[in-house]
């Protein structure tokens, strides 16, 4: 390479097409984008249709969390005409240009009580990867994080009563706001009420445990029950939606973070 010279940056999108058929809402939509290298990057991001919305219109290297940033975009029901819709999201950086081509029919527009509660839903899951993914890039604190979080999770667990892993989620970020009373509460309720301790749900409730207790004795008989638990039950996991989010990131996190507390 030649004195001075910079090395090129290059990137890559998810997908080139999506594609939505009877479209009777708006939607929230998110595309991938890795970059190649470490280095600067910088992205323009243009749509050139109304109805179609991109989170940003800019983003550079301190965006990306690693190699990856997801954009977010809305696809707008009420921006859209009649029949047939097409729109292309362009990102731009000085060495290259990728393209999304977006096509979406405009449906009749109904939306029941069951549609509202299943959008408010899907708001507040991603609501809550919003949060984490701002957390983790430090563009928040911890007691915003935290505090956001919770209402989110109270929301959530008023809607869906018998996810059991809503209320968890909770405890995790009450005790990483140090309301660790607050947290126990909700724990001693789970340790009474759920009977299986062969599950992700039991796993994640010694990993929440490991956090309030850090007795190395005690964190290293609480990291290798999690191991024993998530060995046996790895092929089984086949959470669909949201809890295929969890699986990646929280089963990963309590793994991680116990094999770190039993190290450190």
């Amino acid at each position: 390479m030649a004195a001075g010279r910079k090395e090129q940056i290059h990137f890559t999108i998810s997908e080139t097409d999506c594609r939505f058929d009877a479209l009777t809402e708006s939607q929230q939509q998110k595309i991938e984008i890795k970059k190649s290298e470490w280095g600067y990057l910088e992205l323009a991001i243009t749509s050139d249709a109304a109805f179609v919305q991109p989170a940003q219109t800019q983003i550079t290297s301190e965006d990306f969390l690693g190699s990856t940033f997801v954009l977010k975009y809305i696809v707008d029901y009420d921006r859209m005409h009649a029949g047939n819709n097409y729109a292309k999201i362009t990102f731009s950086s000085v060495y290259e240009t990728k393209v999304l081509e977006i096509y979406a029919h405009k449906g009749e527009k109904q939306k029941s009580k069951e549609q509202k509660e299943h959008a408010k839903i899907r708001e507040c899951q991603s609501g809550l990867v919003e949060l984490y993914e701002a957390f983790r890039l430090k563009k928040i604190v911890t007691g915003v994080w935290a505090n956001e979080s919770v209402e989110r999770l109270n929301q959530l667990h008023a809607m869906l009563p018998d996810q059991v892993m809503y209320p968890l989620m909770k405890a995790q970020a009450l005790v990483i706001n140090h309301q660790k009373q607050e947290a126990e509460w909700i724990l001693e309720e789970f340790k009474r009420e759920w009977p299986d301790h062969h599950t992700p749900e039991w796993g994640y409730y010694l990993y929440i445990m490991t956090l309030l207790e850090r007795e190395p004795a005690y964190v290293d008989r609480m990291t290798h029950e999690i191991e024993m638990i998530f060995m046996k039950i790895r092929i089984l996991l086949c959470y669909s939606g949201f809890f295929r989010f969890w699986k990646r990131n929280i089963t990963t996190t309590v793994r991680t973070n116990c094999v770190q507390l039993r190290t450190g």
